[in-house]
């Protein structure tokens, strides 16, 4: 399924796709919330606490693709048996993230929507407010994707999963861009020096 992303009348926007993971091992998964939020690239969580047994999380971050800084409490609803959760905001445009699974046509496969619901913008606030508008979700979606794909092909590797799911995610996401843009020079780097080297070794062989 494509990814998809729209504005409908009752101030929502939304990204919808396929994951490869059971409806049931996706919720799972999408419980833990800070694991969840830390998962998109464009969103620098400075504090994260859980109070009240995790039904409530202050949440402080910076969203580097609009510049909207947050510093709120959010409350986590439940939704009808097995179809995802809801998170509140208690402050702000954004009203609250819906987080909804159903089953896909292949039973191991899912269909993840994330969807944020937005209160009616105020008039007198102008292009403030708009400002607050996310445009990350087809990114943030990705990224939830892209994290479960490497999970389930690298499960046999417990480095893997320690690197992903304590140290990677734990940096900052400018510094994680860095990061693998140094992986991809350094990867690319070898290959440059395999061919020289293979070269110079033909050559050699020649004479």
């Amino acid at each position: 399924m494509s990814d998809a992303v729209a504005a409908p009348q009752e101030n929502s926007t939304w990204v919808t796709l396929e994951i490869s993971a059971s409806p049931s091992a996706l919720l799972e998964f999408l419980k833990n919330s800070e694991r969840l939020f830390r998962l998109n690239p464009y969103l620098d969580i400075k504090k994260w606490e859980e109070l009240e047994e995790g039904q409530v999380i202050h949440f402080e971050a910076l969203n580097e693709m609009n510049g909207v800084t947050y510093n709120l409490d959010m409350r986590l609803e439940t939704l009808p048996v097995g179809s995802g959760f809801l998170l509140r905001y208690s402050q702000g445009l954004k009203n609250a993230l819906e987080i909804s699974i159903q089953m896909a046509d292949d039973q191991n496969k899912s269909i993840l929507t994330l969807r944020e619901h937005y209160h009616q913008p105020d008039p007198t606030q102008g292009e403030q407010q708009l400002r607050e508008i996310d445009h990350s979700l087809i990114p943030w979606g990705n990224s939830i994707r892209s994290y479960i794909q490497g999970i389930k092909r690298w499960a046999w590797f417990m480095p893997y999963r320690w690197y992903h799911g304590k140290f990677w995610l734990g940096m900052r996401p400018t510094h994680r861009r860095i990061a693998r843009m140094l992986i991809w020079v350094t990867a690319l780097e070898f290959v440059v020096f395999l061919f020289v080297f293979i070269i110079y070794w033909l050559e050699l062989a020649r004479h």
